[in-house]
């Protein structure tokens, strides 16, 4: 028997804890962006997804705090171009280190051991430790409100580029197991690839 959840009468916390824990697993972005001084700042972001291949896009939804964008959204905006990295186990720690909370004039990377090297397509560094990057261009920002205010800065880009590992990219394809991807559970909760299953 199915239990009904009526959002409308749900707190908003009590809405998002179900959710995230059933749209899973999430693929996680690792954002890097740019500030207008010239701060790189480097996030997490799980509400990130494929979005067409042809032409290649990409969507990236970035919750608001008390109708606030935050630094990464605001960078976006401002440069029109980030960089996604694919997050991996051999990244994980030093990714969710990121996610501290720190002024927009502090670079998140001075919490982590990674290094940059430039981007090709972008004016950005990328980030030499990620197996998988994507140089993307804005395409298209969406405020997404509930009522009156501003919850949500969605924006969907396009790829303009792909770096990736030499191990990872065999006969044009990619290696599932040699990317050893990182998805997003609930809470402090990841997962790895576990067992693939095909089906024709």
């Amino acid at each position: 028997m199915l239990k009904y959840l009526d959002f409308s009468a749900m707190d908003s916390k009590d809405v998002h804890k179900v959710l995230i824990g059933s749209v899973i697993p999430r693929p996680i972005a690792l954002v890097l962006s740019k500030g207008k001084e010239g701060v790189i700042n480097v996030a997490p972001f799980s509400h990130f997804n494929l979005a067409a291949s042809d032409p290649a896009v990409i969507s990236l939804g970035i919750n608001r705090v008390e109708s606030k964008s935050k630094d990464t959204a605001r960078n976006i905006l401002q440069q029109k171009e980030f960089v996604v990295h694919i997050i991996t186990r051999d990244i994980l720690v030093d990714a969710n280190e990121t996610a501290a909370s720190l002024s927009p004039d502090e670079s998140e990377l001075k919490k982590t051991s990674f290094h940059l090297t430039d981007a090709k397509w972008l004016n950005l560094p990328v980030i030499q430790e990620a197996k998988i990057v994507l140089e993307c261009k804005l395409l298209k920002h969406t405020k997404i409100k509930e009522g009156k205010a501003i919850k949500v800065d969605f924006f969907l880009a396009n790829v303009v580029g792909m770096h990736v590992a030499d191990d990872v990219y065999q006969d044009g394809k990619i290696v599932y197991d040699k990317l050893d991807p990182i998805g997003r559970l609930a809470g402090q909760d990841y997962t790895t690839l576990g067992e693939i299953i095909s089906l024709k």
